[in-house]
């Protein structure tokens, strides 16, 4: 599925949201920056709809202003033949929902409560970066990213937590749109109901994903949409299971308040919220340091680490760039994509 794009050779299609196809693509003219990016390209419907175009750079203006290891980076933005398209930072690694999958009967369990701290303390800096980004003159920008949840939350190969999509954040460059956008299982009630929200949203993604680490499920997402609606709204989230010992009740009780229906007595920042999940992990001895998810997260995925440094070792290439960058459109590698 080779073919030229521009400025870039799209190398394979890893796949397609309901506005955009996403490629890993060769920059084939840059002589600074990364060789390999993801490249995300509007489908041809939405073209023809200019505010869903404006929502769809509405990501690149917003994530291009954001400078942080846990965000990915937004590189490159441009139109060719017609096709609005914004290149990113490509993460070797994989998304949380596949750690996830892979970690029964819970992250926690499987990673250590430490780990999964260090986890969430990653993506809460993160958001903090992008809650207090102002523009040229200093005017705060109110970005909400709006659409935490994990498959939108990276883990590189070395253990660190990155933070993807800002498709659908608010902020004043955002267009307006009046249909809340983001994942149902993940929103705050008043981001779901389609009233104001603020930086106090992410808060409640972020308490909803950390539930779900520790409890080795998820925490509203039911059968049906509806179903799932009605659980973010009314539902208030039942005790973490007691293999976690002493440390359940007090985890609950900082995540209860996260998780408030209500924003105003909700945890009122993501910095508050990693405090506090830190001081629970000081209070029980807990190992929050980056070598704590690192360590756990580099056996989870062994396997894929080894060939991958197998075939890099074997192509005669100096980096896993160079590699990919010649490697033949025949060779599978969907076994170390996202996803």
């Amino acid at each position: 599925m080779v073919r030229p794009f521009g400025d870039y050779t799209l190398l394979r299609r890893l796949g397609q949201g309901g506005m955009a196809e996403v490629f890993l693509a060769r920059a084939d003219r840059a002589s600074t920056g990364p060789k390999i990016v993801v490249l995300k390209r509007v489908l041809p419907h939405v073209s023809r709809n200019r505010l869903l175009v404006e929502l769809f750079l509405n990501e690149a203006r917003i994530a291009s202003r954001l400078a942080s290891p846990h965000i990915a980076r937004v590189y490159d933005t441009g139109r060719v033949a017609g096709w609005d398209y914004l290149t990113m930072e490509f993460v070797l690694g994989v998304d949380l929902a596949r750690v996830c999958a892979r970690c029964r009967p819970s992250a926690a369990a499987r990673l250590g409560p430490g780990a999964v701290v260090r986890l969430l303390a990653d993506v809460c800096a993160g958001l903090e970066v992008a809650h207090a980004a102002v523009d040229d003159d200093g005017s705060p920008l109110g970005i909400v990213h709006g659409d935490v949840h994990p498959h939108n939350v990276m883990i590189d190969f070395h253990g660190v937590a990155k933070l993807i999509d800002f498709g659908v954040a608010q902020s004043t460059y955002a267009a307006p749109d009046a249909a809340p956008r983001g994942t149902y299982a993940y929103m705050a009630p008043e981001q779901l109901l389609g009233a104001s929200f603020d930086r106090r949203a992410d808060v409640f993604a972020v308490a909803a994903i950390a539930w779900e680490l520790f409890a080795g499920r998820p925490l509203f997402r039911r059968s049906a949409n509806y179903l799932t609606v009605r659980a973010v709204v009314e539902d208030a989230p039942p005790p973490l299971p007691s293999n976690l010992g002493d440390a359940a009740p007090a985890l609950d009780g900082v995540l209860a308040r996260a998780l408030a229906k209500s924003a105003d007595d909700r945890i009122a920042s993501c910095g508050d919220l990693a405090t506090e999940l830190q001081g629970v992990a000081a209070r029980f001895g807990w190992d929050t340091s980056p070598h704590a998810l690192a360590a756990p997260f580099g056996e989870l995925f062994a396997a894929e680490r080894t060939a991958l440094r197998d075939a890099v070792t074997r192509s005669g290439k100096a980096s896993f760039e160079d590699w990919l960058f010649d490697l033949a459109p025949e060779v599978d590698v969907s076994w170390l994509l996202p996803g």
